[in-house]
């Protein structure tokens, strides 16, 4: 296969063979019939290409025909009648469909449907050495192209309910720190498949929340919509993203692993899968795991658990809305309010302290912040949440903070300083789908998705505005 190639047309073979007339014999194929395979062109014309069965030395006649995403023949490609068809370049975002038609002693057979799509979004192209990609060991000597720029670096799965769909999600660590379309400078990154998501949509628009519209408390993690390749063959749209690591580009405290206890600080996840290095359970039956630093001594575990614990005791005490001696003292309350915020306003199935819920400790105040948001594939209504209903509120921890009139007041307050931001963010979510709708329709058709895109958008849309109307009637 002809060496990979950044560009935005993108050819993609489905495997749906049909025929004019019976074949005389089943014994006899006159095409060959490959696995899927795709590439990318230079950005300027496609070849399509098809060969005829082994032990078949002559036809009779070969002729390329437009068609539609069945297959059916829409009109004959005038001289282009080899085995062999090269597509112009066109510079529309659009998908179009060809076949070719083989004949022999009056056998005629229809090739697969050939897809050229100009998607218009950025090309992530990975190959590797051909190993199985698994959840816990890095594959390194991977190279990855992002786009036209050629990098260095490893590989390896992610996610855990996810991770038994076909499309799976990816960690990409690169040899080296860099920029990745647009996106900070580092070493580690996130392929999200949204398998999950038929939108494709929803990690996006909660990122779009924490980055553009609850500003101020912290960093959240930014997202960019791409088509992966993956050792030559399509796997659909993705958004490559940056994944939660303490670092200056990303949550911005010192390392408690390098700078020492009471120097450095930390970041936990609350996560009953208790998948990482340090698991442990508060007093409240809550799941924490140890995500960065992963690998620590055990004076650093337990002064991290210590340290969750502590502020679980406090916020949890009989005076822990005492502003001097309560939860105040031990939480950055505008993060915990903007977190909430994110979470409630999508109803965010894990964020009910089940998994995802992120917080770090930051030495230089001595607190927990709320944050960063992380996984959003089931969220506005994409787990049956209801949107007239409370999803977070009730949750451990949270319902905490809510018995404090003080808090609810902060969250009402809030709510009002965004409401007419959170209507514009809702409102141009058709326009992000139209962006990336070329793409979600080669992906719908190569994971065999029998859904419409526009009316899975439609459906995120209205959601939300439901959950928006619902919420103006508590807090406004």
């Amino acid at each position: 296969m002809r060496k990979l190639l950044s560009g935005f047309v993108l050819l993609l073979i489905f495997c749906s063979c049909s025929q004019d007339s019976p074949v005389q014999s089943s014994e006899i194929s006159l095409i060959a019939n490959p696995s899927v395979w795709s590439f990318l062109s230079n950005g300027e014309k496609a070849l399509l290409s098809i060969q005829v069965s082994e032990g078949i030395d002559t036809f009779d006649s070969a002729q390329w025909y437009e068609s539609n995403e069945e297959g059916e023949l829409v009109a004959l490609i005038e001289g282009a009648n080899t085995l062999e068809y090269e597509v112009e370049a066109f510079d529309d975002k659009d998908i179009k469909y060809f076949v070719c038609q083989v004949k022999k002693d009056g056998i005629t057979e229809t090739s697969k449907i050939f897809a050229v799509a100009h998607t218009g979004l950025p090309v992530v192209s990975i190959t590797t050495d051909g190993s199985e990609i698994n959840k816990k060991d890095w594959l390194d000597d991977t190279q990855i192209d992002i786009n036209g720029s050629p990098l260095a670096g490893s590989i390896k799965g992610r996610g855990n309910s996810s991770w038994r769909f076909p499309k799976k999600s990816f960690s990409l660590k690169l040899s080296e720190k860099s920029f990745v379309l647009e996106m900070l400078s580092h070493k580690r990154w996130v392929l999200i498949s949204n398998i999950r998501d038929s939108s494709l949509l929803r990690n996006y628009f909660a990122a779009y929340l924490g980055n553009k519209v609850f500003t101020g408390k912290g960093w959240n993690p930014s997202f960019k919509f791409v088509d992966l390749v993956m050792n030559g063959e399509y796997w659909g749209n993705y958004i490559i993203g940056e994944q939660i690591k303490i670092d200056e580009n990303r949550v911005n405290i010192q390392d408690i692993e390098k700078k020492g206890i009471g120097k450095g600080g930390f970041i936990v996840e609350v996560n009953f899968w208790r998948d990482e290095d340090f698991n442990f359970v508060t007093e409240r039956n809550v799941i924490f795991s140890l995500k960065d630093p992963d690998k620590v001594s055990s004076d650093i575990q337990e002064y991290v658990k210590e340290t969750i614990q502590n502020a679980e005791n406090i916020l949890f005490s009989d005076d822990f809305a005492d502003p001097d001696n309560g939860y105040a003292n031990v939480f950055d309350v505008g993060s915990v309010v903007d977190w909430y915020l994110v979470n409630e306003i999508t109803a965010n199935l894990d964020a009910a302290f089940q998994s995802s819920v992120y917080m770090y400790y930051d030495n230089k105040d001595g607190k927990i912040h709320m944050g960063p948001n992380w996984d959003f594939d089931l969220s506005s209504g994409n787990s049956q949440t209801e949107a007239n209903n409370w999803h977070i509120k009730n949750s451990i921890w949270m319902q905490r903070f809510f018995q404090d009139e003080n808090f609810e007041d902060k969250v009402k307050e809030r709510y009002k300083q965004v409401r007419d931001s959170l209507y514009e963010a809702v409102n141009g979510i058709k326009t992000v789908a139209e962006t990336i709708s070329v793409s979600a329709s080669l992906d719908y058709s190569r994971w065999e998705i029998d859904k419409d895109y526009k009316a899975q958008v439609d459906e995120l849309v209205n959601w939300l505005r439901n959950r928006l109307d619902f919420l103006d009637e508590q807090w406004l």
